[in-house]
């Protein structure tokens, strides 16, 4: 692999975070290397960043999947104009960034891909969401209803249906699309293999955190106003923001941790066996519009402290979905960055 064209826009430092800012004692990392495992460019096999509008570019963490040890997935998706585009897939080896397989479909509106627990793939399409195996093989599984979520784990995937003219929450089981319940009300939940959570507006004093475990009572709390979703970052785990400051809570409600955000904008990446989760921040530029910097941090869950982190300052960028995604490898050892065309993965501590 070459040093791509990219990287002459993305200066990437790999940072040492300082786990003082977690409430809890610092952690020395200069053992880690600054190096990624491997970069590539994937202009150089067909990918286009989207020149429109940053509205219909489907969101960065959907346009990446580590579902299993030996490749990852990246998607790129093109409208030639509003409501027609071309989504291209690219399958590179986990190990040294080789291009294993490119395919490509047509679509009207954003793809996405989301890792599933078998080490496949669910596939956003044309007519709604298709079942993938390794090695991004297609199968004759479809379903309508387009997936919008995937529960840590891939065990349980939930998207909108019409029920009785209504659009309604409804999971689906990742081996065969088949409807597998409801979830009730309008909001975005998140969602794990045994619970829900959600955030219900019943009063003025701000939302309310409603979190359902299998059969059992809700558990409530009342959040500040201006309060994100909530995000599972593991099976039991969910990540709350509220402005600048985060904290990561047990489906009871219990605190692990807290934390600060340096940037406006977030979301977050976890990995299967909920051992550690990835924040990406980012940056805006008032005059560009478009991102100026991005702070990527991993945290082990467990220990409750950042134990690696990456900058990406982002220098005269014009197409409008210069985002990252991040997709933790199932086992937490690996995370690959996606940076427009730029793909480069690391190994974690």
């Amino acid at each position: 692999m070459t040093v791509s064209l990219i990287g002459l826009w993305l200066l990437v430092h790999t940072l040492f975070a300082a786990a003082s800012e977690m409430g809890v004692p610092s952690q020395d990392l200069r053992s880690e290397s600054r190096e990624p495992l491997w970069e590539v460019d994937l202009e150089q096999n067909g990918f286009l960043a989207d020149k429109y509008s940053r509205a219909q570019s489907a969101p960065a963490d959907r346009m990446i999947a580590f579902s299993n040890p030996e490749e990852v997935v990246v998607l790129d998706q093109t409208f030639e104009k509003p409501y027609q585009s071309t989504v291209r897939a690219f399958v590179l080896d986990a190990k040294s960034g080789s291009l294993r397989k490119r395919t490509e479909w047509t679509m009207r509106t954003s793809s996405g891909v989301f890792p599933v627990r078998s080490g496949g793939y669910a596939v956003l399409q044309e007519q709604g969401t298709a079942l993938y195996g390794r090695g991004f093989e297609k199968s004759d599984l479809t379903t309508s209803p387009s997936v919008e979520l995937v529960s840590p784990n891939g065990g349980r995937l939930a998207g909108l249906a019409m029920k009785n003219g209504h659009s309604v929450w409804i999971t689906l089981d990742p081996e065969t699309l088949t409807e597998s319940g409801i979830i009730p009300g309008s909001y975005q939940p998140s969602i794990s293999e045994n619970a829900v959570a959600k955030l219900v507006l019943k009063n003025t004093g701000g939302p309310i955190l409603e979190v359902i475990v299998g059969e059992q009572a809700p558990v409530l709390r009342q959040l500040k106003r201006g309060a994100a979703p909530p995000k599972f970052v593991s099976e039991d785990l969910l990540a709350l923001v509220v402005g600048q400051d985060f904290e990561v809570i047990s489906v009871t409600g219990a605190q692990l941790f807290t934390g600060k955000l340096k940037y406006d904008w977030h979301q977050f990446a976890s990995c299967r066996d909920g051992s550690k989760m990835a924040v990406v921040e980012q940056s805006w530029s008032e005059l560009k519009g478009r991102v100026s910097k991005e702070l990527i941090r991993v945290f082990d869950l467990m220990r409750k402290t950042v134990v690696w982190s990456t900058t990406n300052e982002v220098l005269s960028v014009t197409e409008a979905s210069a985002r990252s995604g991040v997709a933790l490898s199932p086992d937490c050892s690996l995370v690959a960055i996606k940076s427009m065309s730029l793909v480069r993965v690391f190994r974690l501590p």
